[in-house]
């Protein structure tokens, strides 16, 4: 336990440091330093200044690396640092993730749908659900390669979803789930770079398929694992994401958006920023290694489950 708590702080200490690059790294230009006694003039004309700099450099418009922004990089660097070992993952869950410990895997999970965020993972979720006779459970939504490889181990059917990086991130930025690209591209290559080595024990998923054919794809879940899943038009599995997404606003919905037009052309200018171009390269690497590799690799299928 103290050699835990102790890697833990540190990926704190750390988290903490890469955080502070947040500004930096969208390229964003800091704060300016604090006159003496600067007259309140003074004071506007360099906010706005800072204001169109902010603009400009493709960020979000008029968006400040606010502290709760800060304290959500810090977050989200402990979690995927954590979410790389399952056990680790597990100590995790239990102190930070209580209220979401039911998405996570257990014992009576029937299947795992996991990806990296913005690839579908709602769509298919709910789509999913829609289809299964109610107590079907389902872990998701954690995003995370511990619960993939936990999925495996335990002998479960795992549906992993994946979308080009480019495009992911660009739905992560425009909907306020990460606060600069750099760190949506290089949490994306982690993700997925931890599972190659289990690319051949899932169902793999891209966004075209989940969003044209969801019911194409529950067909090779079921083929793969010898599963009872039944598939589901493309139709109803929209409409059960639109009815589960009602109340939420449409800027943080997972559904096309007109509102999120104007962000998403900000997100696409952080992806051209040039010091963002090795990071984009080595998503992409990684995104073509996962995508080359045979798609369905025979395997003693279990035993039917949700039938």
């Amino acid at each position: 336990m103290p050699i835990m708590l102790t890697k833990l702080r540190s990926a704190v200490y750390f988290a903490r440091k890469s955080s502070r690059a947040c500004t930096r790294d969208a390229g964003i230009p800091p704060d300016p330093p604090e006159a003496s006694s600067p007259s309140r003039r003074g004071r506007r004309d360099a906010d706005n200044s800072l204001d169109n700099q902010r603009e400009q450099s493709g960020h979000w418009p008029r968006l400040n690396i606010s502290l709760y922004h800060r304290l959500r990089a810090v977050k989200l660097n402990l979690r995927n640092w954590a979410g790389k070992r399952t056990g680790l993952f597990a100590f995790y869950g239990f102190f930070f993730e209580r209220q979401r410990r039911r998405l996570f895997i257990g014992p009576d999970t029937d299947i795992v749908i996991e990806g990296f965020g913005g690839s579908g993972n709602s769509l298919a979720v709910h789509g999913f659900k829609r289809a299964q006779p109610e107590g079907c459970k389902i872990a998701h939504h954690i995003h995370v390669p511990a619960q993939v490889i936990e999925g495996i181990r335990l002998r479960k059917p795992v549906l992993l979803l994946i979308r080009e990086p480019s495009d992911a991130a660009i739905s992560l930025l425009s909907r306020g789930h990460y606060p600069t690209a750099r760190g949506a591209l290089r949490d994306y290559s982690r993700f997925y770079e931890t599972l190659l080595p289990f690319r051949g024990e899932v169902v793999l998923a891209n966004f075209t398929e989940v969003t044209t054919d969801l019911g194409g794809v529950i067909q090779l879940v079921n083929r793969k694992f010898g599963t009872g899943f039944k598939p589901i038009k493309q139709t109803e599995a929209l409409a059960a994401l639109r009815e589960h997404q009602k109340g939420i606003p449409s800027k943080r919905a997972a559904l096309p958006s007109l509102e999120r037009v104007p962000y998403k052309d900000a997100a696409r200018k952080q992806l051209e920023n040039p010091r963002l171009a090795h990071l984009l390269r080595q998503a992409h690497a990684i995104y073509e290694r996962f995508i080359e590799q045979p798609k369905s690799p025979t395997d003693t299928p279990n035993p039917p489950i949700c039938a």
